[in-house]
């Protein structure tokens, strides 16, 4: 119940998103510039500030833009961690929809968030437009390669050290889960599976996972087509209009998924589309949360595509599905599954919406261990602690994926 955790919380969320969008740039840049400045005598101080860092601004600032929204839209981390004098618009609203049953002030509450998210995510837009690579079909080396000194040794210790430090609320989650009253990982694994008797959710857990694992696959089918309809479009708009068009289709990305949670309420609460018993509403609910990152997982490819390999695949007389089919789909295919990684990940750890939506048959795996941390006894405690841990190796199995088919230096957002 202070800022200090909550501060720390947001900066372990968000440090990724700088690394990931801040590095596709940098390690796409052209080491000549920044030879030729050492050529003319400036140092490395030098040569950074003028040279490096003004190529680096747009991803910087679009990075932090979107660091920014998320920290804006921020729910679970302040409903955890903080007290009722740490509410953000994200848990207020919450508040008063699922406790207070007063839905026109937390329309009203959800309006303004929507409006300053737009207009951060519109900026954002602006800024990633200027930092897009080109992807080169042809192998290249863009970072000259030289003897590693003791100062990068020291450099690469101090790097792990940080991301030790960074990981550190992960590692002690499984040791906790793994040494949690005495018990060793096999017997804490096998209660995880286990169907115990008065459960507070009438579920075993091994429902309650399968919950999550078939919403997240369904999930992905929607969030593909979605995705690559939309990609298409937007990279086919005039210039101009590029920025709105993709400020407007990532609003879910920005705005809180207890907005669009408290959205669906209304949306679809009455007949005929009364699907709030249902778990399709849960689906259609995570499938908004995660297409944006199928989108930004392919526009980035779309944008830096050449044109001239479609134009050629035409004049020899291809036609439009063929041309997509032998020739862009092969393009964009490691794009796809970075895309379709991140929306089973976001699926699967999908809460705030889920949290308003969901019934008590549909539990997911995020809300269960919400409510087992609000259950007391220990048995509660580590059934909680052990779905943290299998849901957190779900999802690092997703990024090692991830790294694996991603383009090597445009995989930011």
């Amino acid at each position: 119940n202070s800022l200090t955790i909550i501060f720390m919380a947001h900066a372990f969320y968000n440090y990724a998103i700088i690394v990931r969008i801040v590095s596709a740039l940098w390690s796409n840049l052209d080491p000549s510039m920044e030879h030729s400045a050492r050529v003319l005598g400036a140092g490395p101080v030098r040569t950074f500030y003028h040279v490096t860092l003004p190529l680096l601004l747009p991803a910087i600032i679009s990075a932090s833009l979107l660091a920014f929204v998320f920290s804006f839209t921020s729910f679970g981390v302040v409903l955890v961690l903080g007290g009722p004098q740490f509410a953000t618009l994200e848990v207020t609203i919450y508040e008063l929809t699922a406790k207070l049953f007063r839905l026109p002030l937390a329309g009203a509450l959800a309006v303004i968030q929507l409006a300053f998210t737009y207009l951060f995510l519109l900026l954002y837009s602006r800024f990633q437009e200027q930092s897009v690579v080109r992807v080169d079909l042809k192998p290249r080396e863009v970072i000259s390669h030289r003897a590693v000194r003791w100062r990068d040794k020291v450099f690469v210790i101090g790097m792990v050290m940080v991301l030790l430090t960074m990981l550190a609320p992960l590692i002690a989650l499984v040791v906790r889960w793994i040494t949690f009253d005495g018990g060793f990982a096999t017997t804490q694994m096998a209660n995880l599976f286990s169907d115990e008797r008065g459960s507070y959710f009438h579920l075993s857990p091994l429902t309650i996972i399968w919950n999550s694992l078939r919403f997240a696959l369904i999930t992905v089918a929607i969030s593909l087509v979605i995705g690559i309809i939309v990609s298409y479009l937007i990279t086919n708009l005039k210039r101009r209009w590029r920025s709105v068009a993709d400020a407007l289709v990532m609003l879910p990305l920005g705005v809180s998924a207890v907005t669009l949670g408290f959205g669906y309420i209304i949306a679809l609460g009455r007949p005929p589309l009364d699907l709030r018993g249902s778990w399709v509403i849960l689906v259609i609910a995570h499938s908004l949360v995660a297409y944006p990152f199928v989108i930004r997982s392919l526009l980035r490819v779309l944008k830096g595509m050449n044109p001239n390999l479609r134009e050629a695949a035409a004049v020899l007389g291809a036609t439009p599905s063929r041309v997509f089919l032998l020739v862009e789909l092969p393009m964009i295919a490691p794009a796809l599954l970075v895309g379709a990684t991140f929306a089973f990940a976001v699926s699967m750890g999908e809460f705030g919406a889920s949290l308003i939506l969901v019934r008590t048959e549909f539990t997911t795996m995020p809300v269960a261990i919400f409510r087992y941390l609000g259950l007391p006894g220990a048995a509660n405690l580590s059934m909680a602690l052990g779905m943290s841990c299998l849901l957190m190796a779900v999802v690092a199995v997703g990024f090692i994926a991830i790294e694996r088919f991603r383009y090597k230096g445009v995989g930011g957002f």
